[in-house]
């Protein structure tokens, strides 16, 4: 290079760089630059702002719903009145939950009853921004003494001597009685606001934090999500109750869940649909709906939910990266909350590693621990699972080793469970056991799906209303077992699902699903398992009424069993078989083929299947009509079964004894057996048969005349089913009442009851049933006048029996439509006020009671003797209060008539009439021919006999006037008066037996 162009270029002038206007950020000016250049800036400090509270009445508008035990309880800390042991107050809470709110709500409420009269300031501390971004305690002297009056002068210039007036003021104002409230918004440490606390107690500070903040004897409020109706108030007070709100049916409740109930994110709703006008809450519910959008449309401006968990998420990765992801993990349980155990398993760690990360999670309120379980909110689940860690690590395994960890904790614990901890344990961890079935299946891992249902169903879902749950879990379990390629275990598990939806009644589902399990059993090559399953296929055929198929199936079972030795499983059969048989009435048959099992069973010593083998022998001798054989058979079982300690058919030898004393009508039998049947299914918790004994006993004590004991058993039966959840059962109990009422002339009640029984049938999917209830129905609807109704409930009756096969029933229905009355389509049909409640009682009996024939004999003997005109009166008012307490007369069941049109019940109406106006034409043939003892003595003989209760005031009415006749002139001549009100009395309050109420609502 040339020196003296060198020389030259080093002598050119240096530039000069000019800025004008204002520079944000940072401005650097360099020369030539060699390498890298590193900025260090710590940014610009923050601005720390005081806000002065004012009264609420002139406070800026701010939505505030619901929160009042909160409101009260700080109210009742920052009382002139009280002196708390501490004053300082900590309001924590998750991001969004509405702590801000809260205490600027209640220190307003404060101001406006002036407690405050040195003042009530608020400080935003930005606790939960980026370091540098956070306001310190000492950058807050000055703004704070500047709020409390003083002036600029009065301020010194470092923040040391700054914090000794700040003090110097709250000790002056303090001595004063002018107390101060200092509201702490949004600190993150106490570091933060640790110089700001005043030391003089009648002062009150009150902080809002997202973190457990180690404040030593500090009250601390946890602030939780809103109840649904205050979060549905806040909602309608957001939109100003939008008309949208009420367009769909619980649009409010179904918002309002969608968002957790978080104040936040219920408020950012209603801006969202007060900013579109043409969006209906339906279709927010439905965007809402979608769990991987959701958090997306909770945004609104600058407010949004994954905003506030921003916050309190990035803090933690920066303190400990692994807490963070334990909450991650955490997100992959299938339940709403996890408890300790499981959340080790989930990361693969010690207990003792776990429990210090789950307490740091507390502590930020981003997990909440509540029953021994902790639980993430809905929304920072949705949030938290969509996070990315800034650092992969191995130390769990991934997501996917995570929940077979989990998986196979849950199934370690269902099925090594203490017996004596199940109960509690179950309830515990019921919502995670009966997701991780369908997650096991999802993932994968039929192993696990099908031990776990095993476990779940077996062990703890035992009761009759969990039957649901129990079918949608042995589904899951079903296509696991397929998966798994075991035919054996296929098997089982397709025999459980049968016998489930057996009980359930949806006996079609179980007939399908039992036929497959045939189908599979055939390629185990176990003849055992082939005869489980035609059994179990023959139960679900015998109870949808298909009789002959059922047989069929227990002939094979019976000869797979006895080829292959298995005598256990014979058994069984061979009582299925003997009813099966009886039910087609091949007596003999079923009779033979109990008989040699009994003598095999006996021979073997096998006590408990001779006792259920001679249950099932005397319910076939009872069906065939051989009455003394069924008693000494059924007896006898009862005795053998006791012996070997079977309960089960103990209680069905005493239940069939109980039926049979009620074809000779001897009730202190029938009611012995009955109770002790009835004790025995309650100690063991039958609910199902205990629900079958009532109805039968109902039928049978209706039949021997107990009106009311009938109905009484009915409703028990229908309250028992329906309690115990079993649908199956309450069905027929609701059929049988029906039946019964239409027996008792109650035609209303009648339709409620089949409708109600229709309902169930349709629900549980049992369309032959519906066909049969539809058909019932049918002939109540034409009894009741309802001629529309009917036919329309015979055609859909037709339609489920032709469905389900019964065409016998199908054509019997159809024929009795075209023979039944025609209705015109033109004609509208009244609809006639269904009842679901069914008043009935027992009245004395009327006439052809003994009364009435003494009553008739004697009236000719008093007029040949001269008898006196009192005696009649007396009679007419004593007799029917002696009917009312002996009932002496003819079995009730002898008052009941045969109706079953309403061309029928019309008919017998008009002769009701007729017969009034016969009467009334009696009485004054007896008046003009025999004068006043005549007529009073044919009213005696009416009332004895017992009419309606709309001519029993007249017929007194007449008997004490013709007492006033007989007496006029003296004081006895108010018995006149008396003896309606006697006579009235004599009939409707002693002669009215219990009532019995017949719920079938």
């Amino acid at each position: 290079m040339d020196r003296n162009k060198k020389k030259s270029d080093d002598r050119k002038p240096p530039v000069v760089n000019v800025v004008e206007g204002d520079v944000l950020g940072v401005l650097v000016q360099a020369g030539v630059v060699y390498g890298g250049v590193h900025v260090h800036h710590r940014g610009a400090a923050p601005v720390p702002v005081v806000t002065p509270v004012v009264p609420l009445e002139a406070a800026p508008p701010e939505l505030f719903v619901g929160r009042s035990s909160q409101v009260e309880d700080l109210l009742a800390e920052w009382s002139p009145e009280v002196r708390p042991p501490t004053n300082v107050s900590v309001v924590a809470g998750m991001g969004g939950v509405g702590k801000t709110v809260l205490v600027r709500h209640t220190s307003a409420v404060a101001v406006q009853r002036g407690w405050f009269s040195g003042g009530a300031l608020l400080v935003d501390m930005q606790g939960y921004k980026p370091t540098g971004d956070r306001v310190q305690a000492a950058e807050m002297f000055a703004p704070l003494l500047r709020a409390l009056g003083v002036g600029g002068e009065g301020i010194p210039d470092t923040e040391s001597e700054q914090a000794t007036v700040y003090h110097q003021l709250l000790g002056l104002l303090a001595r004063q009685q002018r107390r101060v409230l200092l509201v702490l918004d949004n600190v993150s440490t106490v570091d933060q606001i640790r110089g700001l606390l005043p030391s003089h107690a009648v002062h009150h500070v009150v902080v809002t934090t997202r973190d457990t903040l180690p404040l030593p004897g500090t009250r601390t409020l946890e602030l939780d999500v809103l109840p649904v109706e205050d979060a549905c108030e806040l909602l309608r007070q957001t939109l100003n109750d939008d008309v949208r709100l009420s367009e769909v049916p619980g649009a409010a409740e179904h918002l309002v869940q969608l968002c957790g109930h978080l104040p936040l994110a219920v408020v950012i709703v209603g801006a969202v649909l007060a900013e579109d006008t043409t969006l209906t809450a339906a279709e927010l519910i439905a965007e809402l709906s979608d769990a991987t959008t959701r958090l997306a449309t909770l945004e609104q401006g600058a407010s949004a939910v994954g905003t506030a968990f921003d916050v309190s998420w990035r803090r933690v990765i920066a303190r400990d990266p692994p807490t963070a992801g334990l909450l991650k993990l955490l997100t992959l349980n299938p339940g709403p909350g996890v408890s300790t155990d499981a959340a080790a398993a989930l990361l693969g760690q010690p207990l003792a590693a776990v429990r210090p990360r789950l307490r740091a999670l507390r502590r930020t309120h981003l997990l909440q621990l509540t029953d021994g379980h902790w639980q993430l909110h809905d929304l920072i689940r949705l949030y938290v699972r969509d996070r990315r860690m800034p650092k992969q690590t191995d130390e769990d395994g991934g997501p996917a080793t995570a929940v077979t960890r989990l998986l196979e904790h849950y199934r370690q614990a269902a099925q090594h469970t203490d017996a004596n901890e199940a109960c509690a344990w179950f309830t515990r961890e019921r919502p995670n056991l009966l997701a991780a079935v369908p997650l096991a299946a999802a993932v994968g891992r039929s192993d696990i799906t099908v031990d776990l249902a095993e476990s779940v169903v077996t062990k703890f879902l035992t009761e009759r209303y969990e039957l649901d749950t129990r079918i949608l879990l042995v589904h899951q379990a079903v296509g696991a077992a397929e998966q798994l390629g075991d035919p054996a275990r296929h098997t089982k598990v397709l025999l459980w699902l049968g016998r489930l939806l057996e009980t359930a009644g949806r006996l079609p589902e179980a007939i399908e699903v039992c036929r497959r399990a045939h189908e599979v059993s055939l390629t185990t090559g176990d003849p055992a398992e082939e005869a489980e399953a035609l059994l179990v296929l023959g139960v679900a055929l015998f109870h949808d009424q298909q009789s002959e198929q059922a047989v069929t199936a227990y002939r094979q079972a019976l000869a797979l069993c006895r080829a292959g030795h298995d005598r256990e499983t014979e058994y069984r059969v061979v009582g299925y078989l003997g009813d099966a048989l009886s039910t087609l009435r091949q007596h003999d048959e079923a009779i033979s083929v109990l008989q040699r099992a009994i003598t095999i069973a006996r021979r073997c010593g096998d006590r408990s299947n001779e006792g259920s083998l001679l249950t099932n022998l005397g319910a076939v001798f009872a069906r065939a009509g051989r009455a003394a054989e069924a008693f000494d058979t059924l007896e006898l079982a009862a005795e053998v079964c006791h012996a070997a300690g079977d309960q089960e058919f103990e209680a069905q030898a005493w239940a069939n004894l109980a039926l049979l004393h009620a074809q000779p009508g001897q009730r202190s039998k029938l009611a012995t057996a009955h109770r002790k049947a009835l004790a025995i299914y309650q100690a063991i918790g039958d609910k199902d048969s205990e629900s079958v004994l009532l109805v039968n006993v109902g039928v049978a004590l209706t039949q021997l005349g107990g009106l009311a004991e009938g109905t009484a058993a009915f409703q028990e039966a229908v309250t028992v089913c329906r309690a115990a959840g079993d649908k199956n059962a309450e069905g027929e109990a609701l059929f049988r009442l029906g039946s019964f009422l239409m027996d008792g002339l109650q035609f209303s009640a009648a339709c409620t009851a089949h409708q109600k029984a229709v309902d169930i049938w349709r629900d549980i999917g049992n369309r032959h049933r519906e066909g049969i209830e539809l058909n019932a129905l049918a002939r109540a609807l034409l009894a009741a006048g309802r001629r529309a109704a009917a036919q329309r409930a015979a055609v859909e009756a037709i339609e489920g029996l032709l469905d389900s096969g019964d065409l016998a029933r199908a054509a019997a229905a159809q024929e009795w439509i075209d023979k039944g009355p025609k209705t015109t389509p033109e004609v509208s049909e009244p609809e006639e006020p269904t009842a679901s409640t069914v008043t009935t009682q027992e009245q004395a009996p009327g006439c052809g009671g003994c009364y009435t024939v003494l009553t008739v004999v004697a009236v000719p003997f008093l007029h040949y003797f001269g008898g006196s005109w009192w005696i009649l009166v007396g009679w007419a008012v004593l007799a029917p209060f002696l009917q009312s307490i002996w009932m002496v007369g003819f079995p009730v069941d002898m008052r009941k008539a045969a109706v079953s049109t309403p061309e029928m019940v019309r008919a017998i109406r008009f002769a009701k009439g007729c017969m009034f106006v016969v009467l009334t034409l009696v009485a004054a043939l007896a008046f003009s021919l025999g004068g006043p003892w005549w007529l009073l003595a044919f009213c005696t003989v009416l009332a004895v006999i017992g009419i309606n209760d709309k001519a029993r005031l007249p017929l007194y009415t007449v008997i004490g006037g013709l007492t006033a006749y007989y007496m006029w002139g003296t004081w006895w001549v108010l018995l006149g008066l008396l003896i309606p009100v006697l006579g009235m009395l004599s009939w409707t309050k002693p002669t009215e037996r219990p009532t019995t109420r017949i719920d079938v609502s």
